[in-house]
């Protein structure tokens, strides 16, 4: 059984990356959805970015007791769950990995790309070599949620082979 605890450290490195784009993503949505902020109108949930507005929402904070309260970002919360929020991902992705590469006998990270988000591992099986190719996509959901996805493209022997079809071949 491979180790995985070179992969988890290997990938910290795409720590700041994911942390980065989830900011960006509440400043955006922030600014976007800004004018519904000053609405209290009833039909403010039948507008398309009201989704946008809900998860922005718990990132801000205000002084209710202020003549004309304003809503300004709370940078510390966002910061703060922008920390937890990628190393959750990584630590998916790792456990992810782990299923789904577990049966190889060792598992090394042959190259990382921080600019175009993407990483190489490869391993052996038996007499079998196993390569993967690994993309990061950060996505947001339709009710704006943000995600990251890890795309894999798995060759054996220098020939690709799909998820499902590595998985039969590990069982066999």
């Amino acid at each position: 059984m491979a180790d995985f605890t070179n992969i988890r450290t290997e990938l910290q490195q795409f720590f700041p990356t994911i942390r980065a784009d989830f900011i960006k993503k509440i400043e955006r949505d922030f600014v976007d959805c800004a004018d519904m902020f000053d609405t209290h109108a009833a039909n403010i949930c039948y507008d398309r970015r009201y989704a946008r507005y809900c998860v922005v929402r718990g990132y801000t904070s205000y002084d209710r007791y202020a003549e004309n309260p304003v809503r300004t970002l709370n940078v510390p919360r966002i910061e703060k769950h922008a920390d937890e929020y990628a190393q959750a991902q990584i630590d998916a992705f790792v456990l992810k990995l782990e299923r789904k590469l577990s049966d190889l006998d060792e598992v090394n990270v042959d190259s990382i790309n921080l600019h175009g988000f993407e990483f190489v591992l490869s391993g052996k099986r038996g007499d079998d070599n196993v390569t993967v190719e690994q993309r990061v996509v950060f996505k947001c959901s339709s009710k704006g949620t943000p995600f990251v996805q890890w795309p894999a493209r798995i060759y054996v022997n220098n020939k690709f082979t799909s998820e499902k079809a590595f998985k039969e071949m590990v069982a066999a």
